[in-house]
């Protein structure tokens, strides 16, 4: 099988050639990219060579694109681009990775945190952060992705999972849609449940913004 490096001129050459293209100026191509006219000249002349193809009819600096070249041009901006695209579709998951978990500071303390390196390890894939409010309503801002709160589970926009009983209240879990996530609350049970809840008996639940 014929692979990439070898059916396509170099990567960096298509890449100058793409700039050249869009500018139809040797100059300007260069500027964008720190490299002399001459530079441009020569990576768009090696396309042309290993291509076989003529892409610009040339005028000085200034490049006319053929229909062939307009051709080519417009596949090597959609590819690059795409790329481009996924890289930073990637990179913003990657930064979004994190997980806010919200709770009054009396349960933080004395229930969360000294579960948190288990919940860590369950949830490994994720950067876990823990805030302390005094208020549900703070619950609710934007960068909280799980809340724990006592009540019966009764939040329109949230599904509501089990986590354990107090006297005469429960304690629910609250996110905000996060589709792994989603999936592992589902499963709160026989995985977060059974791992963090105090009592086994006590089955743990977790609340997802609709």
């Amino acid at each position: 099988m014929v692979t990439l490096r070898r059916s396509l001129p170099p990567m960096n050459a298509l890449v100058v050639f793409e700039a050249a293209a869009r500018h139809c100026n040797l100059t300007a191509a260069g500027a964008e990219l720190c490299i002399a006219a001459s530079a441009v000249s020569r990576h768009v002349a090696t396309v042309e060579r290993e291509t076989g193809l003529i892409l610009f009819i040339r005028n000085g600096n200034r490049l006319e694109l053929t229909p062939t070249g307009q051709r080519l041009a417009d596949a090597v901006g959609a590819g690059l681009g795409h790329v481009r695209d996924v890289l930073a579709s990637l990179k913003q998951r990657d930064v979004n990775r994190t997980l806010t978990i919200a709770c009054s500071h009396d349960l933080a303390q004395n229930w969360l945190m000294p579960r948190f390196r288990e919940l860590a390890e369950l949830l490994n894939d994720w950067k876990l952060r823990v805030i302390t409010a005094a208020s549900y309503e703070d619950f609710d801002a934007d960068d909280i992705d799980l809340s724990i709160r006592f009540g019966d589970g009764n939040w329109p926009g949230f599904t509501a999972v089990h986590l354990f009983a107090e006297v005469q209240r429960r304690a629910l879990v609250c996110g905000r849609g996060i589709p792994d996530l989603c999936a592992r609350a589902s499963r709160a049970p026989s995985g977060i449940a059974e791992r963090i809840a105090p009592d086994p008996d006590e089955v743990s639940s977790a609340e997802t913004r609709q």
